[in-house]
């Protein structure tokens, strides 16, 4: 669990770095040491465009809610009594395929 909150808070601050905190960063000076660093890994991970890191973020979250589903840490137990019991076998396939439909979108 803290590992996920840990993959939360940094991906966080890396979507607010390439929205807003990369412009900000650019206009002070003591800040170009940093950017003479920082830019070939911009380039290659997502070649300073907000739409691939968000494409890229949403794959990265199709990819970890696939892998939770697969080895079974995503529980339905607690709404399944809110379900009848002629839609529980379709309420488990849909959930099941959440992942699946944000990895392909």
């Amino acid at each position: 669990m803290k590992v996920a909150i840990a993959l939360v808070l940094l991906f966080a601050f890396l979507i607010w770095y390439a929205l807003s905190g990369r412009t900000w960063l650019k206009s002070k000076s003591w800040a170009q040491g940093f950017f003479a660093w920082i830019e070939p890994i911009e380039i290659v991970l997502y070649k300073k465009s907000e739409t691939i890191l968000l494409a890229r973020a949403k794959m990265f979250l199709g990819v970890l809610l696939s892998s939770l589903t697969f080895l079974g840490t995503i529980d339905l137990t607690p709404i399944m009594p809110f379900v009848p019991d002629q839609y529980e076998p379709y309420v488990r396939a849909a959930f099941n395929l959440i992942p699946l439909s944000i990895s392909l979108t």
